[in-house]
């Protein structure tokens, strides 16, 4: 027997791989230039939203609560200005996908959307043409149909929608803000509004989750038939409030167990 195969017979596998250097382990840089970088014809732009209505329990990335929207709005000028500053690299490439990420990117105004897709088209005119994907992360609570219809004005076709679990106790412990019936009901509220591509994350190893209760918040989501499903295994990252209050987590054993039914 090999050691790979040894490894999944004890339930052991890596939860979580990084391909990108970690937040915690960033500096500040000086005179950073893109000068004599070398890109692919075809780029895909990230663009980091990071404000968020709160922490959860889990969460370890680069993120802020703000209660200022005017430190918001700065936040989107800087955003322009940036790319106002790549601009040269940004109009001789071939845009194939734009993604909002966070943070919460939903909370973005419809104004603050529209004004960094509109500096992008200006650098380059085929943004349209070219983007098959324009996507934003999104909380269930912060999905209003007016909003999401207005960013499809502007090229808006996929949503990743935040939903971890459908368990209230799980919810609650997690220090998130989206009951059941609103984590449903924003899902509903995309289809009817035309989203071409709804993608729903669901967590499992939650602190105080079971396989019943895991098995619960599959089967319901499922039966809404969202394009995507994306399951993702809890991690304990260092500094977050869930490594310093710890919890009981579900073992290796079942979190395999977890994994498989929901495939």
């Amino acid at each position: 027997m090999s050691d790979f195969a040894r490894k999944i017979k004890r339930f052991e596998y890596a939860p979580y791989v990084y391909s990108y250097p970690p937040t915690r382990t960033y500096v500040p840089v000086e005179n950073f230039t893109l000068k004599g970088v070398i890109f692919s014809p075809n780029v895909n732009i990230y663009i980091h939203i990071p404000f968020c209505k709160q922490k959860c329990t889990f969460c370890g990335y680069l993120t802020l609560i703000e209660k200022s929207s005017d430190f918001q709005e700065h936040y989107v000028r800087c955003v322009i200005r940036e790319i106002e500053m790549h601009a040269e690299v940004l109009g001789r490439s071939v845009i194939t996908s734009v993604n909002f990420g966070g943070g919460t990117p939903s909370l973005l105004t419809p104004a603050q959307f529209e004004a960094i897709i509109l500096a992008l088209h200006k650098t380059n005119q085929h943004l349209f043409e070219t983007a098959k994907e324009i996507s934003i992360e999104a909380t269930p609570e912060s999905i209003f149909s007016r909003n999401i219809e207005a960013f499809m004005a502007y090229g808006l076709n996929r949503v990743s929608i935040g939903i971890q679990t459908l368990d209230s106790g799980e919810i609650r412990t997690s220090k998130r803000h989206n009951p059941t019936d609103v984590s449903l009901g924003a899902v509903e509220m995309l289809k009817e509004s035309g989203v071409s591509n709804i993608c729903c994350d669901l967590m499992y190893g939650l602190s105080g989750q079971s396989l019943e209760s895991w098995e619960h918040s599959v089967r319901v989501l499922s039966q809404l038939r969202p394009e995507t499903i994306e399951l993702y295994s809890t991690v304990v990252i260092p500094g977050t409030p869930l490594a310093q209050r710890g919890g009981s987590f579900m073992g290796r054993e079942d979190r395999m167990r977890s994994y498989e039914f929901a495939q």
